[in-house]
C-alpha cells in the first residue's frame, strides 16, 4: 500500500529570516503560535512547571499586542524568552531538531523509515515563507514531495497574492495553496478572509482548479463564541465556492469531535460541500493522550461513520510529531481501530489523495 501524508513539514532554521521581511517578523509569528500552546512552560535553570500564567501566554489580539519578552529560538526543539526576571522554554519541537531545522533530507530518512511513500508539504508561516524552497524540493524528489503555496496575507493585497500564487503553480511546480486564519494575527486581524475584500482573490483560486488546505483552526482570543464565529465564515465561503477541493488541516476542533458535540450547520456542510478532512489525533492530542490514543477513537468512528472512508484523510505533521510518538506510530495507530477495513484504510492513508491530486496509485514513492 502507498502511503501518502497530507501534513508534513521541512524548514530551514526557524531562528532565521525564513522568507520573511525580518527575523523580527518570523519571531513574532513563532510567538503568536506558541503564547497559549499545549506543551508546558518550564523554568530554565531547574526544568520546574510553571503554573501561574506567563507573559507569552496572555491573550492577545494581534501582532501590535504581543508582549516583548525576548522571544528566541533555542536549540533540541526549544522556543525560549523571559517572564518575571525567570528565563522559561518550552519544547514546541521534538529534541531531535538540535539546530531547529529539518531538512528535506530529514523528512525523506523519516519517510524511509515509517513506510511513507509521499508528504504534502504544508507552507505554514510558524516555518517561514517557504515557496522557493519547496519548489527546490520537488524539482529534486517530484515523487516523494507535494508542495502547497503561501501568500502574503497582507491588507489590500489581492493583485499580488494572485501574482505569487501564479508563479507558485505555473514556475515552481506546487499543486495546491495553504491558508491559515492564524496568519491574519500580522497585520491585527485587519481583513477577512471569508468578506467581500477577498473574493477577488478566492475567484481567481477557483479559476486555477486546485485544493485548497484551510487551516480554520485558530482565532484571536480563543472562546467558543470566536470558534463558532469562525465557522460560520467559512462555511459561507463552503457555499460561495462549492466547486473548491478543501482539505481541513487539523481536522475539526477538538470541541467538535464526536456527534454530541460537532454544531450542526458544520456537519450539514461537510455532507454537502467536497471536503477532506484531515485526522491528526498523536499531534492534536499527543499532550494528554498517549499511544496508540484510544481516546481518540470515539471521534474517529464518528468521522467513519458520518462521512465515510472516502472523505478522511491521515496527517502526521511530521517532524513535530515526533514530540509524542513516532512518525511511524503516527499512522500505525489507525490499526487498533478495527472498524476500519483494510481498503477503509488504503483509502485514509494515501487513496484519496491520490484521487485529490491526481497521482498514478501504481507509482511507488
Amino acid at each position: 500500500m502507498r502511503i501518502i501524508d497530507s501534513h508534513a513539514h521541512v524548514f530551514p532554521s526557524l531562528g532565521e529570516s525564513a522568507g520573511f521581511a525580518s527575523v523580527e517578523e518570523h519571531l513574532a509569528t513563532l510567538q503568536w503560535a506558541v503564547r497559549q500552546h499545549v506543551q508546558p512552560t518550564l523554568r530554565k535553570r531547574d526544568n520546574s512547571r510553571v503554573t501561574e500564567p506567563t507573559l507569552i501566554r496572555l491573550p492577545c489580539t494581534g501582532r501590535s499586542s504581543l508582549t516583548d519578552v525576548g522571544f528566541r529560538v533555542g536549540k533540541y526543539g526549544r522556543v525560549e524568552w523571559v517572564a518575571n526576571g525567570d528565563e522559561m522554554f518550552l519544547q514546541y519541537m521534538p529534541p531531535l531538531l538540535a539546530d531547529m531545522t529539518a531538512p528535506p533530507e530529514l523528512l525523506l530518512a523519516m519517510m524511509e523509515h515509517a513506510g511513507v511513500s509521499t508528504v504534502v508539504l504544508h507552507n505554514d508561516s510558524i516555518y517561514g515563507k517557504l515557496n522557493d524552497l519547496f519548489s527546490s524540493c520537488v524539482a529534486r524528489w517530484p515523487d516523494r514531495f507535494i508542495a502547497l503555496a503561501n501568500v502574503d496575507v497582507a491588507p489590500n493585497n489581492r493583485d499580488a497574492q494572485c501574482a505569487t500564487l501564479d508563479k507558485a503553480l505555473d514556475e515552481q511546480g506546487h499543486r495546491g495553496l495553504f491558508f491559515k486564519m492564524d496568519d491574519f494575527f500580522m497585520h491585527d486581524f485587519a481583513e477577512d478572509p471569508f468578506g467581500p475584500e477577498y473574493r477577488p482573490f478566492w475567484d481567481h483560486v477557483a479559476a486555477r482548479k486546485i485544493p485548497v488546505y484551510w487551516q480554520v483552526i485558530g482565532v484571536p482570543v480563543p472562546s467558543m463564541e470566536n470558534t463558532l464565529r469562525i465557522w460560520q465564515g467559512f462555511v459561507r465561503w463552503l457555499a460561495a465556492y462549492p466547486e473548491v477541493p478543501v482539505v481541513l488541516v487539523g481536522g475539526l476542533p477538538w470541541e467538535f469531535a464526536g456527534r454530541e458535540k460537532i454544531p450542526d450547520f458544520v456537519r450539514q456542510a461537510l455532507h454537502e460541500y467536497p471536503v477532506l478532512i484531515e485526522i491528526v489525533y498523536p499531534i492534536q492530542k499527543g499532550g494528554p493522550f498517549r499511544y496508540p490514543f484510544a481516546e481518540c477513537r470515539e471521534a474517529a468512528r464518528f468521522l467513519y461513520e458520518e462521512y465515510g472512508p472516502e472523505r478522511v484523510v491521515w496527517g502526521s505533521d511530521a517532524p513535530n510529531v515526533e514530540r509524542y510518538c513516532t512518525y511511524r506510530q503516527s499512522h500505525e495507530y489507525l490499526d487498533t481501530y478495527e472498524f476500519l477495513s483494510d481498503e477503509d484504510r488504503r483509502l485514509i492513508l494515501g487513496g484519496n489523495l491520490e484521487r485529490l491530486f491526481g497521482l498514478d496509485a501504481n507509482t511507488a514513492g
